[in-house]
Formats: structure tokens, sequence, C-alpha cells
């Protein structure tokens, strides 16, 4: 792994090249569909419900997919999914506990294990969260494999949330960071719900991750 000092340039150019990638990810989606699926690379894929994006790994043994969204969304991706790939859904992980990202778990819970960080659970269960509760936890690190292929893991402390994950797909060189970085966008609302320092050394956490393209959840 590639060690990098914290700073700006290394983030940026990340989200120069995200932005390239990707330009529908861009506050100008006006003309975008709601609802889409597009190839990052090799069998990652992105899906975009309105202004909110997760990703998913098509592996020979099924799909380890990510953040649901809502209960809509997710209906919508595990039928795409299943009629694009003929793969059922054996993993979704959460990036974290807020509903705007992990509504709908349970559509993809009669197939799949869910997993979150170990500090989700509180939150999802004690404000009756519209998901599946994890059945999965871990509180550092931990790698997800399926089908040759893996999902590696990683809390990167309090910050936008206490139980943020990031989720690094190493084959592919692709980050998928929720809610702590938004291309062209600053933090959502006030930070009064956040934590500081934390959210600071969240990002020395993901500067410190060697990879190449950021795919962000906004």
């Amino acid at each position: 792994m590639t060690q990098r000092p914290f700073i700006a340039t290394p983030v940026l150019a990340a989200l120069v090249l995200i932005a390239l990638a990707f330009p529908f990810a861009l506050p100008n989606t006006a003309q975008a569909a709601d609802r889409e699926i597009t190839k990052i690379t090799g069998d990652l894929y992105r899906f975009k419900n309105k202004f909110h994006f997760s990703v998913f790994l098509v592996t020979p043994e099924g799909v380890i997919a990510t953040d649901p969204i809502n209960k809509d969304a997710a209906a919508w991706l595990k039928a795409e999914i299943a009629k694009r790939f003929g793969k059922e859904i054996r993993y979704v992980i959460y990036s974290h506990d807020h509903r705007d990202h992990i509504a709908g778990g349970e559509v993809f819970a009669e197939t799949a294990t869910v997993v979150a960080h170990q500090n989700a659970k509180a939150a999802i269960v004690g404000e009756k969260r519209p998901t599946a509760v994890q059945t999965v936890t871990f509180s550092d690190r931990m790698t997800v494999e399926l089908g040759g292929k893996r999902v590696e893991l990683t809390y990167v402390g309090p910050s936008h949330s206490n139980n943020m994950i990031v989720m690094n797909f190493p084959e592919e060189r692709v980050l998928f960071l929720v809610d702590l970085v938004s291309p062209g966008r600053v933090p959502y609302k006030n930070l009064s719900d956040s934590y500081f320092p934390g959210w600071i050394d969240a990002l020395k956490k993901v500067e410190a991750i060697d990879f190449d393209i950021l795919a962000p959840g906004h």
C-alpha cells in the first residue's frame, strides 16, 4: 500500500477522476435517468437512484451489494441484477446507519448476509430504521470474499456518523465512500450531528488507502 502525506492534492485528483469518469455524479443531473446502472471497471458497477449512489460487484457465486438506498430502489436493483447477470445478492454492506442510504435492506435479506459496523446496530434498532438489521458486524477492519473477489471494509472512526466505513475494491482499485466527500458539494446542512476533529482524521485514513477511482455516495 502506498503511503501518502495528508494533503489536498490526491483527494482533488481522485475527485476530478471520478467527475470525468462519471459526469452524472455532479449536481447537473436534471436530464439523467432517475435510476441507472453504469459499469465502473471490470465486474464493478455503480447504481444511481436520483441523487444517491451505491456500487455492486458481480462474482461467479453471486453479487456483493452496498447501500440499498430505499425499498423501491432496492427492489428495482434486485430485479435488474437478476435480469442482466442472472445472479442473486449474497452480501449487502451498509456504509453507515443513515436511513437515506440504507433503507430497504430487507429486500436483499432473503438471500444476503447483511454487514455493517458494530456501532450501527444501536441506531438501526433504536431509531427503527426501515431496513434489515445487520447479521455480521466488525470493529476495525473486515474483508468480504465471494467467488474469488473481495472488498475490504475499514472503519474510519467518528466522522459523518459514529459507524462510518469505507469499502475498497482492491482488484478494481475503486474506493466507495459515502458522505465524507461529495464532489462539488459541501457537507449536508449543518454539522451539529457530526464528529470533529474525527472527520479530519477519517479523511487522513482515506488518504492512506491505495486506490485510483473514488466512487462517492452523492
